[in-house]
């Protein structure tokens, strides 16, 4: 899912919203910029093999497989206003998409790098089939071996292919790598990249070696199966306004195949669709389904809760239903990017929160039935949805399918029912983001809290959302641990251990750990003079923390903050003065929960109804007995006379693990500061003794991703399930 950064106006403390998820920074992820340095290793294969080396550099030869299209329209969204439609030799028959969204931003690697291997690419098509993906979804050219495979897949599953939607990717800078203010600027470079997609799908492609983007010998013509073309990305609302006032004459467009009155932004993306099935017609006598990538900030529905001064999400508008394809018999059809908790209009429409499915409370299914409603001449196609795993929340939702705080079952089930949804409510299908979680991604909330960013794809940050969409996780080996504590008292021993998504503690005890009892452990951070001896138990230590884990069994474990280490209001510039984000030389100071403010108070346009300010309690972490079923957020784990911990970086603001660095600003300066930690040193009060460790645990910081295990999510089963309950053909 290549998403943009996409900040709403300023409102008087902060910024209301962000995207569900982000656009790429071209210069951070290789689309059209420069690609990462290739790793040393790349993720292995669902069974544990050893990890490959690295993708090599495509070669200049491919294999030639021939796959043409054996209809002049193969496909078509004319024929029915709900569901696309493919020849099946002797007519028409409707074609519900079953899809995944497909980007390869493996574990130390950007999106751009495309590193996926040619072994991974026969895995996946082989797993997506068996549990009844019947589309793909791709953003951008990949290399040539990714046709070449899906080509093959295919060709050995006549009656089960898997169709491919492929994208155009609408660069965010210009030729000269400016980040352009209004489409014209990136027309020139859109046009390329629509006539090279083209030419790859039909195997007639030679790119030269170039950085940032996919390049090879494409001989592979897997025209047959493509389903339909995805041009552009979510367009932030500058751009379309931008583009709409400079060039405010250009109100209407009639091509050789299309023609569409609206504003000029509207007439620009027309005026690419035509471009585009000119293009594919002239060159290869074929005609596709067609349709331009967008996002409900875009969409063309009027929400009384969205306020222009304190939000952008509702500015802007593209309006495509009144494309007319006079002589495009591949047709136009509908498609949104669209997600249960974002924008805040999605959340807060009276109308919306009034709308229910089987599970309950779905607002949704309003948004949906709102949106099908406009479309109505159109198969409207949901181009990503879903939830993901994370132990950090973005967006609420009514529903509770929440951007975040799911843990890998919870996704599943919420994945499935989205899935559901979109059938029962008259859509032509969607495709699941995603299918792999990508470490690159960004995610606004972790923003601030999270840095720099081209380290990201070094370390699997576990709060953030955008991270953790995927079906298929990515494991790292047992953690080693090494003893930094040892006594005859109620703790025997205290052992430690680091990785790229936690820092372990492990408490041996003397006697089993019983119910009610509370377990108090201080974690210093960094630096020996700063942070707080005293616990919140009261009781005092021989280090300086600056977080602190309450537990006692059945159920409480929660993470706290010294004041002035406590980031909450980070991002929304909302934080209190005695907030200084970095650890002070305290004592007895107030802890703090650890929280992330999600939202703030914000009001409708007519100011008829009031939103309060939200907050996540993420320092709310799950505890659990070994015998109970485990869940990918457990933080804590009892096993008698065993306690495991596993806190994630961000969690107690390390901002990049592999570099030992933490928080540690000068709020008075712009951006933002961090320090390098000598190590984590901890204190456990626990049956009226305290045990300080003797020394700090620390850790090599690392330039490459560690090795790294494919993992099915338990989730996987209950999307298998929801895909079984849905026919191919309705």
């Amino acid at each position: 899912m290549f998403k943009r950064l996409h900040r709403p106006l300023l409102a008087s403390v902060g910024m209301l919203s962000l995207a569900s998820c982000q656009v790429i920074d071209n210069a951070l992820i290789g689309v059209g910029g420069v690609p990462s340095s290739r790793p040393t290793t790349s993720p292995s294969g669902i069974s544990g093999t050893p990890a490959p080396t690295p993708l090599p550099a495509p070669p200049t030869t491919s294999a030639v497989l021939d796959y043409p299209d054996t209809h002049p329209v193969p496909f078509t969204a004319k024929g029915n206003s709900t569901y696309l439609q493919r020849w099946n030799g002797t007519a028409y028959e409707n074609f519900y998409v079953k899809g995944m969204n497909l980007g390869i931003g493996l574990p130390g690697t950007q999106a751009g790098d495309l590193a996926a291997s040619r072994e991974q690419y026969q895995r996946w098509f082989k797993r997506m089939g068996e549990i009844g993906i019947n589309s793909l979804r791709i953003y951008t050219l990949h290399y040539p071996h990714f046709y070449e495979e899906l080509g093959r897949y295919n060709a050995a599953h006549p009656n089960k292919p898997i169709y491919l939607f492929h994208g155009v990717w609408l660069d965010e800078e210009n030729d000269e790598n400016i980040v352009h203010t209004h489409l014209h600027e990136v027309t020139e470079s859109f046009q390329r990249n629509i006539r090279e997609a083209v030419d790859a799908v039909h195997g007639r492609l030679e790119v030269g070696s170039r950085r940032g983007r996919a390049w090879g010998s494409y001989r592979a013509n897997i025209s047959r199966w493509v389903a339909g073309w995805v041009i552009g990305r979510e367009i932030i609302p500058e751009e379309i306004i931008e583009t709409n006032k400079r060039f405010a004459s250009e109100t209407s467009f009639r091509g050789q195949h299309i023609a569409l009155n609206g504003n000029p932004s509207e007439v620009w993306l027309a005026q690419k669709v035509d471009y585009l099935l000119e293009y594919e017609r002239s060159r290869y006598q074929v005609d596709k389904p067609v349709t331009c990538s967008s996002w409900p900030t875009l969409d063309p529905l009027t929400h009384l809760t969205e306020n222009p001064i304190e939000s952008s999400e509702d500015i802007a508008t593209v309006d495509m239903a009144q494309i007319d394809t006079f002589d495009a018999p591949g047709g136009y059809f509908a498609t949104f990017h669209a997600y249960p908790y974002y924008p805040n209009f999605i959340v807060n429409e009276p109308a919306f929160q009034n709308e229910r499915d089987s599970v309950g409370v779905n607002n949704y299914v309003g948004y949906l039935k709102a949106l099908k409603r406009h479309y109505n001449k159109f198969p409207l196609v949901i181009a990503e949805y879903g939830v993901p795993s994370s132990w950090g929340n973005a967006h609420f939702s009514p529903s509770g399918m929440d951007h975040g705080g799911h843990d890998e079952l919870e996704q599943g089930q919420d994945n499935a029912r989205l899935t559901r949804n979109l059938y029962e409510n008259g859509t032509g299908g969607g495709m699941l983001f995603a299918w792999i979680d990508e470490w690159w991604k960004r995610t606004w909330i972790v923003d601030e809290i999270s840095f720099p960013r081209e380290r990201y794809r070094l370390w699997n940050n576990l709060t953030s959302p955008e991270e953790n969409f995927g079906l298929l996780a990515f494991d790292l080996a047992p953690p080693t641990y090494q003893t930094i504590k040892t006594s005859t008292g109620a703790i025997t021993q205290i052992e430690s251990a680091s990785d790229a998504k936690y820092f372990h503690l492990r408490l041996q005890l003397k006697e089993n750990y019983r119910r009610d009892e509370r377990l108090v452990i201080g974690y210093d951070t960094y630096r020996d003079d700063l942070g707080d001896p005293i616990l919140p138990t009261g009781t005092r230590t021989g280090h300086r923390h600056e977080f602190a884990l309450d537990l006692s069994l059945p159920g409480n474990a929660r993470l706290l903050v010294t004041q002035p280490y406590d980031l909450v209001g980070i991002w929304h510039r909302s934080s209190g003065p005695q907030q200084i984000y970095q650890s002070k030389a305290v004592e007895g100071a107030p802890w703090q929960p650890v929280r992330w403010q999600n939202d703030q108070p914000h009001t409708s346009a007519d100011g008829s109804m009031n939103f309060p300010i939200k907050f996540y309690d993420i320092g709310h972490l799950r505890i659990r007995q070994f015998s109970a079923a485990s869940s990918s957020m457990d933080a804590v784990i009892v096993s008698d006379r065993q306690v495991d911990v596993r806190i994630p970086w961000s969690l107690i603001n390390f901002v990049d693990p592999s570099t030992r660095s933490v928080m540690h600003d000068d709020r008075s300066t712009p951006g933002r500061e961090s320090l390098i930690s000598e190590g984590i040193a901890v204190s456990v009060d626990y049956r009226g003794e305290v045990l300080d460790s003797d020394k700090r645990h620390t850790w090599a910081t690392w330039d490459i991703a560690p090795h790294v295990i494919e993992r099915e999510k338990p989730g996987m089963a209950e999307m298998q399930r929801a895909l079984s309950q849905i026919p191919d053909r309705p």
